[in-house]
């Protein structure tokens, strides 16, 4: 991407707000537009975003304006695991006079860096992008740093829904009567496995069975209870199942319980017990995987996601700066469709597995849940707001 030797030079510690509001530093009209004819990669990404400001600037004041530049912090979206930098994740540009006397209103843009990047590892640059490759090593990395957080920092996620029982162990907590041991990650199979009064760590399943009737979830029954405590080939699992169980391995955690498999489908008497231990099961849990954008158990958790981005196509690069001016990396510029609020919402809200009526009970009482939807992915748990895997905290609570 090529740029002018004005973002050649960016700084990013130079554009942060200072004690001088009335005197922001920025670029000329004049300059961004050279550069832009030159394929500048910022200065036409200026021009493309802010064309409707600069024209209502030149009918109201009829002068040539500048690009007014401000990068601000989001104090929202820090995390104690982001400590460090400033925290950069928002970049306001206002088309104005050279002294702010006279301005048009303010666009604001979102700031991002690539994980284990220059700017992402001081903690300049808040927010993350990982792709749309949900297998990726950066995505599950994503969940680890939010488990660790959580787990290390959250005291009220360590305590039951109700507050009522501590759990200050998380390795330590009494297990359901059944769980599915995931074994090591290169293994086809995977064991049914009586846990009644033992403890340990597990993950749950949240996740729609469907409504088609040609397609039978696989169950446990009383004809095959011992064949699955003997071993479950992976291949004859839906996909969902199969997704949540490498998700767990990948997590390190060894077991996972998942409804179907774990009660007793056609045992009254095993199915109304297990029924009644669902809160608990839940509770219990260290984290709750959501396939919370699939209709059923064959479209899985690591989807296919929609093309339609709440971030617009044209994204912006420029050379990141440590604080003693290295050049060493770069962060990205791009704009939103949607605000983050309203991204969240519809990701959750209307996806098919939290229209479903019974999922309430699971999504209240899990302590923490990681959501694979058909945007990114979201985090959710009892004392923190939903994030996304980009680290964009939404600053509603959509059903919880």
């Amino acid at each position: 991407m090529a740029l002018c030797s004005n973002c050649d030079r960016f700084d990013i510690h130079s554009f942060s707000a200072d004690s001088q509001k009335w005197l922001r530093r920025g670029y000329s009209l004049e300059a961004v537009k050279e550069a832009t004819r030159k394929d500048c990669n910022f200065c036409s990404f200026l021009m493309k975003h802010c064309e409707v400001d600069l024209a209502e600037y030149k009918s109201k004041y009829r002068a040539n304006p500048w690009f007014h530049l401000e990068m601000r912090p989001n104090e929202t979206t820090k995390t104690s695991s982001q400590l460090l930098g400033y925290n950069y994740t928002q970049l306001y540009v206002t088309v104005g006079e050279i002294r702010m006397a006279e301005c048009i209103r303010h666009r604001v843009f979102e700031l991002f860096a690539d994980p284990g990047d220059a700017a992402s590892v001081s903690g300049d640059v808040g927010l993350r992008y990982l792709g749309d490759d949900v297998h990726s090593d950066g995505h599950f990395a994503c969940i680890s740093g939010w488990l660790a957080d959580c787990l290390g920092n959250h005291p009220r996620c360590n305590r039951t829904a109700a507050g009522d029982i501590n759990i200050d162990n998380n390795s330590r907590t009494p297990l359901p009567s059944r769980l599915i041991d995931v074994g090591p990650s290169n293994s086809t199979m995977v064991f049914l496995r009586d846990t009644q009064g033992q403890f340990g760590t597990y993950i749950t399943l949240s996740h729609c069975w469907g409504s088609d009737p040609k397609h039978q979830i696989p169950s446990t029954l009383e004809s095959n209870i011992e064949e699955r405590k003997g071993g479950v080939p992976l291949s004859t699992l839906p996909k969902s199942f199969q997704d949540a169980i490498q998700i767990t391995r990948r997590l390190g955690v060894p077991y996972i319980w998942i409804d179907s498999i774990c009660i007793i489908q056609d045992n009254s008497e095993d199915w109304e017990r297990e029924a009644s231990q669902m809160a608990r099961i839940y509770q219990f849990s260290i984290l709750t995987i959501a396939a919370t954008g699939a209709e059923d158990s064959r479209i899985g958790c690591f989807i296919d996601r929609k093309p339609e981005s709440a971030w617009r196509g044209h994204f912006a690069r420029l050379p990141y700066r440590t604080t003693t001016g290295v050049t060493d990396g770069y962060f990205y510029i791009c704009e939103r469709k949607i605000s983050t609020n309203d991204e969240v919402r519809s990701l959750l809200n209307d996806s098919p597995l939290l229209k479903r009526g019974w999922v309430m009970q699971e999504r209240i009482l899990s302590r923490r849940i990681v959501h694979y939807t058909r945007g990114k992915m979201i985090w959710e748990c009892q004392t923190s707001a939903p994030t996304t895997e980009c680290q964009e905290v939404s600053l509603i609570f959509p059903g919880r």
